[in-house]
């Protein structure tokens, strides 16, 4: 057998050494490195390997998701992600790469072993299962095409939803004497008689079938020549995934010659023996004192037994004992008239003694005056399908137990991350209080002593510190967001854009952008973070379109599909939609501080109060056209008691 194939994606070399060192320690041949994205792409079409191992962060113009989600629709290779990074962004966006594993560094050998088997026996599972369940389709197709083709004492035909005829058997053709040249296109009322047509016979026959789904109707029908057939007919409804109508399937058969039907009913009861005979799952017919009277093979086969030794038994002597209850209680409702049939997950015992599980279908057949006649039991093994539930019982014990564990690790993390943002607010401030103090000193004592150099430095070092400062602040607004409670209200959205956008621009000592506010829909959510959503996309609206010789705002909102959507839009500077991913991940910034100052945290920010409330955010531009930011918000019930914030 020759060893698995991996191509290792790592955007630091000695990480990627390392990864391929232990690949062929655990016996796996590395085909290949890469760091960027686009060469990972070229070494999987070159070396077509069985794994791609993939870290997050990598160089060049894609990310590892962006690769795995080119190689996986190009090539269909799988991919397991190796990285540092756990939050909920890059997990979110991971998931979209459908990948077959997640290993946080730094991880063990054993660690890497375990993802890697797992991911190349599901992947191996999955082209087994698709291939099978094509070829499964693609018979069934077969069959079924030539069972239609081969039906000539049937008219099978299908109609689209107005009742025009779009396919034709040849059955129908020598039923009706119409060829599928002549009928394919017309009305299927052309076989009604002139009475049944004025009388809206055909049309009622949709109106039904649209309505119970099926309408069965014995009549008079006219063949091409004009003359009359009688006519047995059942139109089908055929819907779609989504419930709409996609047209009917037709069944007519001529019931004129009487003979002919006796004909047609001896050809009936031979191709259902050939379908009991030949039946994919067990068949039995069983006495209404509960004896086998007769059984297909597979019905034998499943039992392990002959059909001989079958028919000489009783269901009762068959079944587990622990499951006969049951058993006798769903019969007992059959013959009472309660139920039609029933489906009962069963043992019966082989002839060896060893219980085998099945899934039994049972139903009544009934003489024509009502009377029970016999039992008809479908039996199909599940034995294997048993196993897997129980090893799928197992899983979720094991899953259940390892989330349990997860959540002590995820409240330990959080008590530390609180630590540490007490820390970030107490210990890091120290150090800038005192480099802004120091600078003030030298500003005010030893302004004289300094060329210009000397004072553009300092004022850079100040400028640099209040930016330092002001990162401390919406890292830690950043990280309480994630922990704090929220605190639900109906919020008047005009009032808090007005008040958001005085507080913004009051102090402003340039022209303040016009701002054009819509009339938007109140919202249910918490105030405070709702403010923050709104100081951080009017922040940058301001910003961005403070050069524009006529800079206007305009924020709008409406109701759409169980949704609240808004919508803040400027004639700023924009950016290049190609790098719309990155726009809301912290620290990820489309302009230069040099340019427009600020943290690349504010519209992470965003993100996280949007999604906290179960809402969406995206935004739409283009370079010197401006930006558009949309956030949505869930509908809430209006109560005339509630009053807005």
């Amino acid at each position: 057998m020759n060893p698995t194939r991996i191509l290792v994606v790592e955007d630091e070399n000695i990480v990627a050494m390392d990864i391929e060192r232990g690949l062929h320690h655990l016996g796996y041949t590395v085909v290949g490195r890469a760091s960027r994205g686009e060469d990972a792409l070229e070494l999987a079409a070159k070396h077509r390997p069985d794994l791609v191992l993939m870290d997050i962060r990598l160089k060049g113009a894609w990310d590892g998701v962006e690769t795995a989600e080119q190689i996986r629709r190009q090539y269909a290779i799988p991919v397991v992600f190796l990285t540092a990074y756990a939050d909920e962004p890059t997990l979110e966006r991971a998931k979209r790469a459908a990948p077959y594993g997640y290993l946080l560094k730094p991880f063990e050998e054993t660690e890497l072993h375990s993802v890697i088997e797992v991911a190349l026996n599901q992947h191996a599972a999955t082209r087994s299962a698709q291939a099978e369940s094509q070829e499964a389709l693609r018979q069934s197709e077969e069959r079924l095409q030539q069972f239609i083709n081969s039906v000539r004492d049937h008219a099978l035909y299908m109609l689209d939803p107005a009742g025009n005829v779009l396919t034709w058997n040849d059955g129908a053709e020598h039923i009706t004497g119409y060829t599928a040249a002549e009928i394919i296109g017309q009305h299927f009322a052309i076989f009604y008689p002139a009475a049944d047509r004025q009388s809206g016979l055909p049309e009622l026959a949709l109106r039904t079938a649209v309505q119970q789904g099926q309408f069965d109707r014995e009549g008079w029908r006219v063949k091409r020549d004009g003359t009359l057939f009688f006519a047995d007919d059942t139109l089908a409804t055929l819907r779609d995934s989504q419930g709409q109508v996609v047209g009917f399937g037709t069944v007519t058969r001529d019931i004129s010659d009487r003979k002919r039907s006796a004909d047609q009913l001896k050809e009936s009861e031979l191709r259902f023996r050939s379908i009991f005979e030949q039946a994919a799952v067990g068949v039995a017919y069983v006495t209404l004192e509960g004896r086998f009277a007769l059984v297909n093979q597979r019905f034998a086969d499943i039992l392990g037994r002959t059909r001989d030794e079958v028919q000489q038994c009783s269901f009762v002597n068959l079944t587990h004992p622990d499951d006969l209850a049951a058993d006798l209680q769903l019969t007992h409702q059959l013959l009472a008239g309660e139920i039609n049939t029933y489906t009962l997950e069963k043992r019966y015992l082989r002839r060896d003694g060893t219980p085998i599980w099945i899934n039994l279908t049972g139903s009544l057949v009934r003489n024509d005056d009502g009377s029970p006649r016999h039992f008809v039991a479908v039996v199909e093994e599940i034995a294997q399908r048993k196993a897997a539930e129980e090893q799928l019982r197992q899983w979720q014990s094991e899953l259940e137990k390892r989330v349990q564990e997860r959540t002590l690790e995820l409240e330990v993390a959080n008590r530390e991350l609180e630590s540490f943002s007490y820390s970030v607010s107490h210990d890091l401030r120290s150090p800038l209080r005192g480099i802004s103090c120091y600078v003030r000193i030298l500003e005010e004592d030893y302004a004289k002593v300094l060329d210009a150099e000397g004072r553009r430095l300092l004022d850079i070092v100040g400028g640099e510190a209040k930016r330092m400062g002001r990162l401390i602040d919406d890292l830690l607004a950043f990280s309480r967001l994630g922990r704090e409670q929220m605190n639900r209200a109906v919020v008047d959205m005009n009032v808090l854009v007005q008040t958001t956008y005085h507080q913004l621009t009051h102090t402003l000592s340039t022209p303040v952008p016009n701002l054009i506010l819509h009339p938007l829909p109140r919202a249910l959510g918490d105030p405070a973070m709702l403010r923050q959503v709104l100081a951080n996309l009017l922040g940058n609206a301001l910003k961005f379109s403070q050069h524009q010789p006529d800079p206007h705002i305009e924020v709008g909102g409406s109701q759409d599909a169980g949704e609240l959507i808004f919508y803040v839009k400027d004639n700023g500077v924009g950016f290049d939609g190609r790098f719309i991913h990155k726009l809301f991940g912290v620290f990820q910034r489309l302009h230069a501080e040099e340019e427009f100052e600020g943290t690349g945290v504010g519209l992470a920010l965003v993100k996280r109060v949007i999604t906290k409330h179960g809402g969406r955010v995206w935004a739409e531009s283009q370079p010197n056209q401006g930006a558009t930011f949309f956030f949505t918000l869930p509908q809430f019930e209006k109560s005339s008691d509630e009053q807005p914030h």
